[in-house]
């Protein structure tokens, strides 16, 4: 038996997606690390993507590991 183990980040589906670009996801990323750097709670990028408006609600969905529901990410972060 073969067991296939899958585990991209949220941003790297998005932009194999074609939901972000390259430049976008960076963008979103330096933000994150910056946040974190400032001892800011952790924002999730798809969170940061959205605010940014390089992503929609429906877009977050479609990219979210189908381990996790994106409304209830979406919800957390208040939006």
């Amino acid at each position: 038996m073969t067991i296939v183990v899958h585990d991209k980040r949220f941003g790297v589906i998005a932009a194999e997606k074609r939901f972000i670009g390259k430049e976008q996801l960076f963008e979103a990323l330096k933000i994150q690390v910056q946040e974190d750097l400032s001892e800011k709670p952790h924002t999730l990028i798809g969170i940061i993507l959205i605010k940014l408006g390089y992503l929609t609600h429906e877009q977050a969905g479609a990219s979210f590991p189908p381990m996790e529901s994106p409304k209830a990410a979406v919800k957390m972060a208040g939006l």
